[in-house]
């Protein structure tokens, strides 16, 4: 008996997404194009037509990832791209903390407390798994996102007025000297 649906490409195994080919498109004459007597327009087409045409491959920045269950109803696929599963993962990690916080806040004991730490370990287990499937670090980014908040601000907005640039300019040299 013949499948009815292909074979699922694994997104979190061993096995990689079919990589993304330029469909072979024949080679057709150019035509010819009107050239004008103005200054600045195109004499041929042929010029440029190559570097219009040529295929730009957007590997990471665009790169699909097919998401692929089967349920009861058969097999379902939802296509997405890597920044969703980036925001995913941020929610669910998220989530999870926001999980153990509220358990001390309103002091939940017994079942209600098992209950939310029970999801929150959950939640984690699955943004781990589409964390390794895409490559991506959640405490790391983390991390950046903390460092960058205790970076120290900059005090040079270039669209303020030149008189304010002027004496804001002024106090940080006189600072600087006292």
């Amino acid at each position: 008996m013949k499948e009815k649906f292909p074979k699922m490409s694994k997104i979190f195994g061993k096995t990689e997404p079919k990589r993304w080919e330029p469909p072979n498109v024949p080679k057709a004459p150019l035509p010819p194009v009107k050239t004008g007597s103005a200054k600045g327009t195109f004499t041929s087409r042929k010029t440029f037509e190559p570097v219009i045409s040529r295929p730009v491959e957007l590997d990471r920045l665009a790169a699909e990832v097919s998401l692929q269950f089967q349920d009861l109803d058969g097999l379902h696929e939802i296509k997405t791209c890597c920044g969703d599963i980036y925001k995913i993962v941020n929610a669910l990690m998220d989530y999870a903390r926001m999980l153990e916080l509220v358990c001390d806040e309103w002091d939940l004991q017994g079942f209600h407390r098992a209950t939310y730490e029970y999801h929150a370990e959950k939640l984690r287990d699955i943004a781990k798994k589409y964390q390794a499937g895409i490559g991506y670090d959640y405490e790391a980014a983390v991390e950046r996102c903390k460092a960058k908040k205790n970076k120290p601000h900059k005090d040079d907005d270039i669209g303020g007025d030149p008189m304010e640039l002027m004496l804001k300019k002024a106090q940080q040299e006189q600072q600087k000297k006292g």
